[in-house]
Protein backbone atom coordinates (compact mmCIF):
# COMPACT_ATOMS: atom_id res chain seq x y z
CA UNK A 1 0.00 0.00 0.00
CA UNK A 2 0.97 3.61 -0.91
CA UNK A 3 2.08 6.34 1.38
CA UNK A 4 -0.68 8.68 0.62
CA UNK A 5 -3.35 5.49 0.92
CA UNK A 6 -1.88 4.53 4.23
CA UNK A 7 -2.30 8.21 5.17
CA UNK A 8 -5.31 8.58 3.52
CA UNK A 9 -7.12 6.24 6.15
CA UNK A 10 -5.30 6.90 8.86
CA UNK A 11 -5.88 10.41 8.96
CA UNK A 12 -9.72 9.96 9.31
CA UNK A 13 -9.75 7.01 11.93
CA UNK A 14 -7.07 9.24 13.96
CA UNK A 15 -9.59 11.87 13.83
CA UNK A 16 -12.48 9.83 14.40
CA UNK A 17 -10.35 8.38 17.86
CA UNK A 18 -9.74 12.17 18.96
CA UNK A 19 -13.19 13.39 18.54
CA UNK A 20 -14.79 10.48 20.13
CA UNK A 21 -12.26 8.91 22.30
CA UNK A 22 -12.78 10.55 25.76
CA UNK A 23 -17.00 11.25 25.43
CA UNK A 24 -16.89 7.24 25.30
CA UNK A 25 -16.58 6.62 29.05
CA UNK A 26 -13.83 3.77 28.69
CA UNK A 27 -10.58 6.24 27.49
CA UNK A 28 -10.72 4.13 24.30
CA UNK A 29 -8.66 5.91 21.87
CA UNK A 30 -5.24 6.55 20.49
CA UNK A 31 -2.51 4.00 19.58
CA UNK A 32 -4.07 0.91 21.27
CA UNK A 33 -7.35 1.47 19.56
CA UNK A 34 -5.42 1.64 16.40
CA UNK A 35 -3.85 -1.45 17.00
CA UNK A 36 -7.38 -2.77 17.27
CA UNK A 37 -9.01 -1.65 14.29
CA UNK A 38 -5.75 -3.10 12.33
CA UNK A 39 -7.14 -7.18 12.52
CA UNK A 40 -5.11 -8.58 10.37
CA UNK A 41 -2.00 -7.29 11.97
CA UNK A 42 -0.21 -6.11 9.30
CA UNK A 43 0.27 -2.26 10.97
CA UNK A 44 -2.19 -1.04 8.16
CA UNK A 45 -5.23 0.11 8.66
CA UNK A 46 -7.20 -0.55 5.21
CA UNK A 47 -10.49 0.64 4.53
CA UNK A 48 -12.55 -2.28 5.51
CA UNK A 49 -10.82 -2.09 8.86
CA UNK A 50 -11.70 1.19 9.31
CA UNK A 51 -15.02 0.92 8.91
CA UNK A 52 -15.28 -2.18 11.32
CA UNK A 53 -13.57 -0.15 13.79
CA UNK A 54 -16.12 3.27 13.45
CA UNK A 55 -19.14 0.75 13.50
CA UNK A 56 -17.56 -0.81 16.82
CA UNK A 57 -17.05 2.83 18.40
CA UNK A 58 -20.21 4.22 17.74
CA UNK A 59 -22.11 1.31 18.78
CA UNK A 60 -20.34 1.24 22.21
CA UNK A 61 -21.19 5.15 22.34
CA UNK A 62 -24.37 4.67 22.11
CA UNK A 63 -24.42 1.62 24.52
CA UNK A 64 -23.11 4.01 26.80
CA UNK A 65 -25.92 7.22 26.06
CA UNK A 66 -28.38 4.60 25.79
CA UNK A 67 -29.09 4.66 29.86
CA UNK A 68 -32.53 3.14 29.89
CA UNK A 69 -31.56 0.35 27.51
CA UNK A 70 -33.95 1.11 24.97
CA UNK A 71 -31.78 0.93 21.98
CA UNK A 72 -31.98 4.71 21.26
CA UNK A 73 -30.28 7.75 22.33
CA UNK A 74 -32.77 10.36 23.71
CA UNK A 75 -32.24 14.27 24.61
CA UNK A 76 -32.59 13.06 28.52
CA UNK A 77 -29.90 10.37 28.20
CA UNK A 78 -26.89 12.44 26.15
CA UNK A 79 -27.59 15.16 28.73
CA UNK A 80 -27.36 13.10 31.93
CA UNK A 81 -24.84 10.56 30.53
CA UNK A 82 -22.34 14.06 29.81
CA UNK A 83 -23.31 15.20 33.44
CA UNK A 84 -22.43 12.45 34.88
CA UNK A 85 -19.05 12.03 32.71
CA UNK A 86 -18.51 15.98 33.65
CA UNK A 87 -19.11 15.66 37.92
CA UNK A 88 -16.92 12.75 37.49
CA UNK A 89 -13.91 14.79 35.69
CA UNK A 90 -14.86 17.73 37.87
CA UNK A 91 -14.14 15.22 41.37
CA UNK A 92 -10.54 13.93 40.11
CA UNK A 93 -10.20 17.68 39.64
CA UNK A 94 -11.66 19.25 42.52
CA UNK A 95 -9.39 16.74 44.87
CA UNK A 96 -10.52 18.66 48.38
CA UNK A 97 -14.10 19.09 47.62
CA UNK A 98 -14.26 22.84 48.27
CA UNK A 99 -15.98 23.22 44.42
CA UNK A 100 -12.97 24.98 42.77
CA UNK A 101 -10.10 23.93 41.48
CA UNK A 102 -7.21 25.39 42.56
CA UNK A 103 -3.51 25.48 40.99
CA UNK A 104 -2.19 23.07 43.89
CA UNK A 105 -4.95 20.00 42.54
CA UNK A 106 -4.05 19.72 39.32
CA UNK A 107 -1.82 16.61 39.00
CA UNK A 108 1.60 16.69 37.66
CA UNK A 109 3.26 14.41 35.18
CA UNK A 110 3.83 10.97 37.14
CA UNK A 111 1.30 11.62 39.67
CA UNK A 112 -1.79 9.85 39.81
CA UNK A 113 -5.09 11.12 40.36
CA UNK A 114 -7.08 13.62 38.49
CA UNK A 115 -5.94 12.04 34.75
CA UNK A 116 -8.86 12.44 33.07
CA UNK A 117 -7.60 16.65 32.59
CA UNK A 118 -5.18 15.37 31.10
CA UNK A 119 -6.89 13.50 28.12
CA UNK A 120 -8.00 17.09 27.11
CA UNK A 121 -4.56 18.64 26.83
Amino acid sequence: MKMASKIKYLLPLAGMLLVAGPASGNGDYGVGTMRRADLDNNSEVTRAEYDQAFERKMKAKIEWLDINGDGVVSPEEFRDQHKAEYDNRWQSLDTDGDGVVKIEELPRKGKKGGSEFHKDF
